[in-house]
Order: C-alpha cells, then sequence, then structure tokens
C-alpha cells in the first residue's frame, strides 16, 4: 500500500468486500504511518455504550496485529455509514435442530447464514467476523461462551441465541448420529470399534465422553445476561413463534408472513429434524440416565429442568 493512501481509502475498499488476504497484504506492505498511530486510532473508535478505559487495543488483546485493524476499519467504516444490521449467533447445542433454525433465519430478508470460523473451528475468527461486519447475518456455531466471545457480541453489537434441548433426548440422537456420520460429533472421539457397541454401551459412552459438552456448555452460557434461551421443543412445535421472538430480540424488520415464508423455504430444502420427537430419551440405558443425574447434582443451585433434570 502506498503511503499516500488513506485509512478512509481502506475503509472503502473493506467495506466494498475486499477479500480477508488482500487487506491482509495491504496492511502486511508498509504501512508504517498507520501502525505508528495505531493507538489514536484505536482510541478513536471507543463506543459510548462500552466501559470508558477499554478500546480495541484492550478489547481484542493477544489477536493478530492485522486482525485487529481489519476490525478496527470496518467498525469505523459502519459507523461512519451508519449500517446496522442485524447480528446473530446461534450458540448451539448439537442435535437440537440448529441447522434447521439457522437456515430459517438465513431466509428472512436482509439475513444470511454465515460462518465465523475457518476449519470446522470452535471460536470465532477475528478476521472472519471483521468481514461479515457489514452485513446481516445468523452464523451457527457449537460455542463456548467466554470473555473474548462476550467482547466480540458486545464490539460488533450481535445478538446471542442460545439453543438447548432435553439431555436424554440428545442422548438417543446423538447414538443415532455418531452410527450413521462414523462417530463425528464435536464433543469426544468415538471409534469404530465403539460405534459397533450395542445401543446401550454406546449410550453409557456419550453419558460419560458427550454429556459432560453440554454441562460446560449450558453452564458457560448462563453467564451472558442479555442471551435469548431457545429450546427445541419450541423451535419443533412452533417455529414461528421461535423466530418471532429472535427477530424482535435482533431487530430484525419482518412480518408473520415473511417468517412462514422462510420456514417453508428451509422445509422445502430438506433442512428438517433428524426425526423430530420428543421424549426418545425416556428410553436410554438406567446406567446412562443415572450418570447424567449425578453430574447435575453437583450443582444443586442451577436449575437444569430446561435439560429434563
Amino acid at each position: 500500500m502506498h503511503g499516500s493512501q488513506s485509512t478512509t481509502d481502506l475503509a472503502v475498499g473493506l467495506a466494498e468486500g475486499s477479500s480477508a488476504n488482500m487487506c491482509a497484504d495491504k496492511l502486511d506492505r508498509g504501512n508504517h504511518r498507520l501502525l505508528a498511530k495505531k493507538d489514536a486510532f484505536f482510541a478513536s473508535n471507543q463506543r459510548s455504550d462500552a466501559e470508558p478505559s477499554k478500546n480495541l487495543t484492550s478489547t481484542f488483546a493477544g489477536q493478530p496485529l492485522r486482525n485487529v485493524l481489519l476490525a478496527a476499519l470496518r467498525l469505523s467504516t459502519a459507523r461512519a455509514l451508519g449500517i446496522d444490521k442485524p447480528r446473530i449467533l446461534l450458540a448451539c447445542m448439537p442435535k437440537s435442530a440448529s441447522s434447521f433454525l439457522a437456515n430459517c433465519i438465513g431466509n428472512l430478508p436482509g439475513m444470511a447464514e454465515r460462518s465465523l470460523t475457518y476449519h470446522d473451528g470452535r471460536e470465532i475468527d477475528l478476521s472472519r467476523l471483521a468481514l461479515r461486519s457489514l452485513t446481516g447475518f445468523v452464523s451457527q456455531q457449537h460455542i463456548f461462551y467466554s470473555e473474548l466471545t462476550n467482547s466480540y457480541l458486545k464490539e460488533f453489537k450481535i445478538t446471542p441465541v442460545v439453543l438447548i434441548r432435553n439431555l436424554f433426548d440428545v442422548v438417543v440422537s446423538m447414538r443415532d448420529h455418531l452410527r450413521n456420520e462414523a462417530g463425528e460429533n464435536p464433543a469426544a472421539q468415538i471409534t469404530p470399534e465403539q460405534l459397533k457397541l450395542k445401543d446401550s454401551e454406546l449410550e453409557l459412552i456419550i453419558a460419560d465422553m458427550v454429556i459432560p459438552w453440554y454441562f460446560n456448555f449450558f453452564l458457560g452460557w448462563k453467564e451472558c445476561a442479555n442471551a435469548l434461551w431457545v429450546h427445541y421443543n419450541d423451535v419443533k412445535n412452533c417455529p414461528e413463534v421461535v423466530i418471532e421472538r429472535i427477530a424482535e430480540k435482533a431487530s430484525i424488520p419482518v412480518n408473520r408472513k415473511q417468517i412462514e415464508k422462510a420456514i417453508l423455504k428451509s422445509q422445502q430444502r430438506g433442512r428438517r429434524f433428524n426425526v423430530g420427537k420428543t421424549g426418545r430419551g425416556a428410553s436410554i440405558d438406567p446406567r446412562a440416565r443415572e450418570k447424567i443425574e449425578r453430574m447435575a447434582a453437583y450443582y444443586p443451585n442451577v436449575d437444569f429442568r430446561s435439560l429434563g433434570l
């Protein structure tokens, strides 16, 4: 990048959809003046509703510098141009109808499904988030809550929606999924030998190895004060009402007819539930049930009723 090119020119280029690699290369090619003034640049991008002592330098501490610069440029562009699109993080348990729900939301006017990770990662990638930040999107992720995730939510004004399900039903759905998808899941490594076990034995493995991830997910997102919680049963039984709640929370200007059209479009694309039945977990091996109940007992002050406990 030539020394005479202004940060405004670069920001406009980013707003017009320049690729991450192109932007990164421009930033790497000798923009010494911008780097020397980065602290003043970040300080000018403080949010009025954030803590006064914080700016992007401290908020994204530890992130690669070029990613922080990219984020700063996109944020400043959005504010300068008055761009304020609805952005949703659908933080979800596996086997909770998250693909269906995300697709429905992505079909709403002005919205799209977008990934915020690279290579099937489980954490938000700042550079990819920055590149998506000028558009309306929903991102479906099996992600834990953390201080870094919370900083992304605040800085980019992302609405967190947390999708959960009855854990006993999860065991059955996960058991079937593992057999159909050769052990693929984000919570634990399941071997081909284990998949050959009878249902009751595989359920015990799921209770021991997979379900702890669900407890960590649930307990972590309990720390997010402004999250909208959604249950699998409601997505299955009344998706229109669920999407209406999400649209209201995220300020998506849609009506019931547009919501119904988005749901129909998802259904026509084959985005349906795998089995779509509640209560299947009643038949799991009693030993697996006992293991899950014992885990919940370690947190006597937490209300796990929404998880079937």
